[in-house]
C-alpha cells in the first residue's frame, strides 16, 4: 500500500489571534506540520506593514512565514503581544502579497475618506472623482452615468464595501465593491 502526504491548507483559514488558547492551537499545528514535513519554515522577507511619510520609514514584520510542500501554500503569523493582537494570513498560490504600504505624503491626505479593506490588505483612498486602490495600485472611476455627479460615501456594512455615488436628481446610487475582481456592481438607489 503506497501512502501519500496530503495537507490541510484547504481546510485552514485566516484568522485573528486574539487569545491564548487560539495563539496555543495554531502554534501547535505548525510546529506539527514542520515535524510530519508537511510545511517548511522560511525566512520573512518582506514586512507585512510599511509606513512612509517625509520624516520616516517603518516597516513590521511577521513572525513566521510557512510553505506547505504539497500544496505550495504561503502562511504568514504573527504572534501576538497581548493586548495587541496576531494573525495568520493565507497566500494560497504561493506568493506574498501581503505588504500593506501606506504613505503619509499630501496627495494621501486630500482623499475625502480612508478606509483599510476588511477582505484584503488593500487601503481604499475616495476621491471625489476616483476611488484609489492602495495595495492593488488600481483606481476605479465614477461609474460612466450621465447623473452621476461624485463619489459620496463608502462604508461597511458586514464585509460588503458600500459605495455611494452622488447624482443630480432626488436620490444617489448605492453600489458593493467586488474586492476580488475590483469591480463596482449596482445595487440600487438610496435618498
Amino acid at each position: 500500500m503506497v501512502s501519500s502526504l496530503t495537507c490541510e491548507c484547504c481546510n485552514r483559514y485566516e484568522t485573528d489571534i486574539n487569545s491564548v488558547n487560539s495563539f496555543n492551537e495554531i502554534k501547535l499545528f505548525f510546529d506539527e506540520q514542520v515535524k510530519n514535513g508537511i510545511y517548511l519554515e522560511e525566512q520573512v522577507l518582506k514586512p507585512y506593514y510599511v509606513w512612509e511619510d517625509d520624516k520616516e520609514h517603518i516597516e513590521h514584520y511577521a513572525t513566521k512565514w510557512y510553505r506547505c510542500m504539497i500544496c505550495g501554500c504561503l502562511w504568514e503569523i504573527k504572534y501576538p503581544d497581548f493586548p495587541s493582537k496576531g494573525f495568520v494570513k493565507k497566500y494560497d498560490d504561493g506568493i506574498y502579497t501581503g505588504t500593506i504600504v501606506i504613505n503619509n505624503n499630501e496627495e494621501s491626505k486630500k482623499a475625502d475618506i480612508v478606509l483599510k479593506s476588511k477582505i484584503n490588505n488593500n487601503v481604499y483612498y475616495m476621491f471625489s472623482d476616483e476611488i484609489f486602490i492602495h495595495g492593488d495600485n488600481k483606481s476605479i472611476s465614477i461609474p460612466l452615468d450621465s447623473n452621476a455627479i461624485c463619489f459620496y460615501d463608502m462604508y461597511y456594512v458586514q464585509d460588503k464595501l458600500f459605495i455611494v455615488v452622488s447624482t443630480n436628481r432626488d436620490y444617489d446610487y448605492l453600489y458593493v465593491l467586488d474586492e476580488k475582481r475590483m469591480i463596482l456592481q449596482k445595487r440600487g438607489m438610496t435618498k
